[in-house]
């Protein structure tokens, strides 16, 4: 499980960028006033393990003042030889992470 959190003007860039890519499974968005809060389920299947892993993104208020959060779960990478996932979970988070950065770093 890995968190990023970045500027809440950057929220709708970095939800429309998720329902584009991460919402396969499931895509839920709730608003209440200012905040959102958001669930997504992507799944994807993983060669190095011959399995399907799924990765589920809870987007929220991070609780300071113009700020925003994001937490990334890879599961159900181990499905392949011997239950190991070799890594893929957190590559995957790893790489939402990576391209989050990017989305959000004109002001970093």
């Amino acid at each position: 499980m890995k968190t990023i959190e970045f500027d809440s003007e950057f929220s709708e860039t970095v939800l429309n960028f998720l329902i584009r890519n991460y919402s396969k499974v499931l895509s839920k968005r709730w608003n209440s006033g200012k905040n959102t809060v958001a669930v997504f389920v992507h799944e994807e299947y993983v060669k190095r393990t011959g399995s399907d892993q799924t990765i589920t993104i809870v987007f929220e208020p991070s609780g300071v003042i113009r700020r925003s959060r994001i937490t990334v779960i890879g599961s159900g990478g181990g499905k392949g030889i011997m239950s190991m996932d070799w890594g893929s979970e957190s590559a995957a988070e790893d790489t939402l992470i990576k391209r989050i950065k990017e989305i959000t770093s004109s002001r970093y």
